[in-house]
């Protein structure tokens, strides 16, 4: 169980990290990305989307998700550096709650 859900926040963040998008597709396609990895990885592709909704309820909103996805993301500020630590904090925390 545990190893799925390492597999599952390591496909997941490789994606998320990899990939960004703008506008109002932006956190859609994240997803969609995300399940296809995973399928190709033998994984679920329902982790994505409960990564996702467990950003959303930690109250990250779609626009900080996508932004801090971002492998080349650089806060502007302190408060966007310390939410961006957070996002990065608990991203790594779902990984076992949705696996």
């Amino acid at each position: 169980m545990r190893i799925i859900g390492i597999a599952a926040y390591v496909s997941f963040a490789f994606f998320l990290q990899s990939v960004a998008f703008a506008g109002e597709t932006g956190v859609q396609q994240l997803v969609k990305r995300c399940e296809a990895a995973s399928k190709a990885r033998g994984s679920s592709p329902a982790l994505c989307s409960c990564t996702l909704g467990r950003m959303q309820e930690y109250g990250f909103t779609d626009s900080e998700i996508v932004n801090f996805s971002r492998r080349d993301f650089k806060p502007k500020d302190l408060h966007e550096t310390e939410r961006h630590m957070d996002y990065s904090i608990k991203i790594r925390l779902i990984a076992g709650q949705c696996g």
